[in-house]
């Protein structure tokens, strides 16, 4: 049974799912993304750096656990761009074409964000290239601080099972923070949603063949 995670908003979800794309394209284009624990080390790497400089990007809620940093709502972000075709897994975790249809079609978003993008770029070019055991190896040594030890640091690796490590950052404590509008986060659930964006699409066809049929200009 895992410890209770801090509920994250829809709005942090769709933040998350889009940072999460954008961080395995990021990895693919250095080295190969083999197995989703490289993956969850190498968010939890960029959301600590962005937490530690109160950059509100990532939102996850990190706890210790085996091999190290640990949440299960990277699963839940993992099995949904699976089930709507964004990622596939097969020898590696790849981005599909329609992934890379929404990355291009995020651009803007990502030129807004620059800032932020940066911490997860840092962690890419730092760690891509190494193991999944040379990144634990790291990540087991990072010092956080452990009240029970009077805020002392605590390397990762001597904490406690279930005890947080890092956790999503207040909107108030946030000296920068992902920024999506209303529209493109209704936008980013449809692309994160393979069924309401064919269903959208449809429904235009639709549109457009009984708005033609209905136009005769020999009539």
């Amino acid at each position: 049974m895992f410890p209770q995670t801090r509920e994250r908003r829809p709005e942090e979800i769709i933040a998350d799912r889009i940072l999460l794309l954008y961080l395995i394209d990021k990895t693919n284009r250095e080295a190969k993304l083999y197995g989703i624990t490289k993956l969850m080390k190498l968010a939890f790497l960029s959301e600590y750096s962005m937490v530690k400089r109160n950059v509100k990007g990532f939102n996850y809620s990190f706890f210790k656990w085996r091999l190290g940093a640990f949440t299960p709502e990277i699963y839940d972000d993992f099995d949904k761009m699976i089930s709507n075709d964004i990622i596939a897994e097969q020898w590696g975790i790849d981005v599909t074409e329609r992934g890379r249809e929404i990355l291009s079609e995020c651009s803007e978003i990502f030129e807004k964000n620059k800032s932020i993008l940066e911490f997860v770029k840092e962690v890419v070019n730092k760690y891509a290239n190494k193991t999944t055991n040379e990144i634990l190896k790291y990540v087991y040594e990072i010092q956080v601080e452990y009240p029970l030890f009077r805020g002392e640091p605590k390397k990762i690796k001597d904490i406690p099972e279930g005890w947080d490590l890092v956790s999503k950052l207040d909107e108030d404590l946030a000296e920068i923070k992902l920024e999506l509008d209303e529209d493109w986060i209704e936008t980013l659930e449809i692309y994160f949603s393979k069924e309401t964006q064919e269903s959208i699409e449809d429904a235009m066809k639709s549109a457009r063949t009984e708005k033609a049929c209905k136009y005769n200009p020999m009539s």
